[in-house]
């Protein structure tokens, strides 16, 4: 018996089993065969259903399956070569997809793509992010960018200004404190305009920055801060290439610490920490480490008498190598276990959960840098610095994405991003290795320059292109107070000469490049 009829709809179960005329029934055998009837069909529609639900399962399953698998070729998909894409987006597809550091396409790793792929990449096209920022009429400003932009048009003033140094000290005073908010900024402006008194034009030019500032405030452009990283990138390197005696002092005794521990260790468990050492040396390549000798050597040979003689160099780049080996020295070496679980408790407790780490779908190859600092790549391309190549290396800054909207901040995060402070990776787990290590130095030295130690510690991963200043100081900061409070500069200028040298020559860079920018 057919259930299904021609039309593909299944009959009504009454009419295809009874008789029209009910006075055919005539007798009880007649309605028992038709009971008999009507139970078949009902047996037969039950299955009819079964099998129709089946194949419609079935059906659908190929459907989706033709959806997913349907294949365009590269040739059909090169108008994809060189778009960028939203960074979740692009992890999702790493295995069939080659991106640069910035997320834009560099070629197909495989013959076809599916045709849900294609518009997974299409329905997540971003503007590039290598490109050179353009100046806009109408751009919104932070209040940090705009106190700069302000304090550049002092500068550059043609209007005789008798108390011009003094406006300039108040807006870097206000900048570099920490504690900035849209109030503090619209607090400082206006004392600025009042002390600029009669100077109609600049008057003006300052009231058309004001009307750019951020009524709320946008994760995205704080994490930007092209401001606030160029000044810290100036900050260390100023500091790298010029350590002052105290900071050499620092490596002088990190490094006599370290071989004495190292010298009375078996030969056998000197050559496997060489070899643990130089691992994570070659994991962790900074460009100021490209051409230096001592430990190109040891990477190359894993040889002990080769790590004594690394120690022991005393060249330019010394103090961050001997920081830098300190750190992975202590997590590898036995003779600092004591340091290492003081180190580790503290960052479980307090700095791990202060951490969001999204790693970056670019290969080593591309991720390989002669950058130095903490610009991002777009940034690279507004500075004006013309020097010569230090080396090549990469940044972890590149190896790890950024905070973004929709994210869910980190109480440092958040603070950081509020008060304008740049973010390289999150709170330094180096940063807090190496102050128990200092406290250890400490305690047998009265006389250990603590405040040149720390400073010598975030100069160094902000120049590597790690940890922001900040970053590094709130692991300092938390350790001691407890609380996660934004770095202030002006506090850090005070600490020495050389920051003060530092600071002072980095701010001068942050508003020629504002000066820059303002065409």
């Amino acid at each position: 018996m057919s259930v299904i009829n021609s039309q593909g709809r299944i009959p009504n179960i009454v009419s295809s089993v009874l008789p029209k005329n009910p006075d055919s029934i005539l007798s009880g055998d007649k309605v028992t065969y038709e009971i008999k009837e009507l139970k078949n069909t009902i047996s037969s529609m039950k299955k009819a259903r079964s099998i129709k639900m089946r194949v419609t399962s079935f059906l659908r399953n190929v459907l989706s399956k033709v959806a997913n698998t349907n294949t365009l070729n590269v040739g059909q998909s090169c108008d994809l070569i060189g778009i960028t894409i939203n960074p979740k987006a692009a992890i999702k597809l790493k295995s069939k997809i080659e991106f640069d550091g910035t997320g834009k396409i560099k070629y197909f790793k495989q013959e076809n793509i599916t045709e849900k792929n294609y518009n997974i990449i299409i329905n997540n096209r971003i503007k590039p992010l290598s490109e050179t920022p353009q100046i806009a009429d109408n751009k919104l400003r932070t209040p940090g960018e705009a106190l700069i932009t302000i304090a550049g048009l002092i500068r550059t003033s043609s209007e005789f200004l008798s108390n011009k140094e003094g406006l300039e000290n108040l807006i870097a005073s206000t900048w570099m404190d920490g504690t900035i908010s849209r109030q503090s900024s619209y607090n400082t402006i206006e004392l600025i305009r009042i002390k600029v008194g009669a100077n109609p034009k600049l008057i003006q030019e300052i009231d058309n920055v004001i009307d750019t500032i951020e009524k709320y405030t946008y994760i995205t452009k704080r994490n930007d801060n092209y401001y606030g990283r160029l000044f810290e990138t100036e900050i260390s390197k100023c500091i790298v290439d010029n350590p002052n005696d105290n900071m050499v002092k620092v490596r002088q005794l990190i490094s006599s610490l370290i071989i004495d521990d190292f010298s009375n260790m078996p030969r056998l468990e000197q050559k496997s920490l060489c070899k643990d050492i130089a691992d994570l040396m070659r994991k962790d390549p900074p460009l100021w480490r490209y051409n230096l000798l001592s430990s190109n050597k040891f990477m190359k040979n894993e040889e002990p008498d080769d790590f004594i003689e690394m120690m022991r160099f005393s060249g330019k780049y010394s103090v961050p190598l001997v920081l830098s080996i300190a750190v992975k020295y202590i997590v590898k070496a036995n003779g600092m276990l004591e340091i290492k679980n003081s180190a580790s408790k503290h960052y479980v407790d307090k700095i791990k959960s202060q951490r969001k780490l999204f790693e970056s779908f670019a290969s080593k190859e591309n991720l390989r840098t002669e950058a130095y600092g903490l610009l991002l790549p777009h940034q690279k391309n507004i500075s004006s610095i013309n020097e010569p190549i230090i080396g090549h290396g990469i940044r972890p800054i590149d190896k790890y994405l950024r905070p973004t909207a929709g994210d869910d901040l980190t109480e440092y995060d958040a603070k950081a991003l509020i008060s304008e402070r740049t973010i390289g990776i999150g709170m330094s787990g180096s940063s807090n290795i190496l102050h128990f290590l200092f406290r250890k130095l400490q305690s047998q030295n009265v006389d250990f320059p603590m405040d040149d130690a720390k400073l010598a510690t975030a100069s160094w991963l902000s120049y590597s292109g790690g940890h922001s200043f900040n970053e590094a100081y709130s692991v300092f900061g938390y350790t001691s107070s407890g609380n996660f409070e934004p770095l202030s500069f002006n506090t850090l200028r005070n600490s020495c000469e050389l920051s003060k040298n530092a600071i002072d020559n980095a701010y001068n860079k942050v508003i020629e490049a504002s000066i820059k920018l303002r065409g």
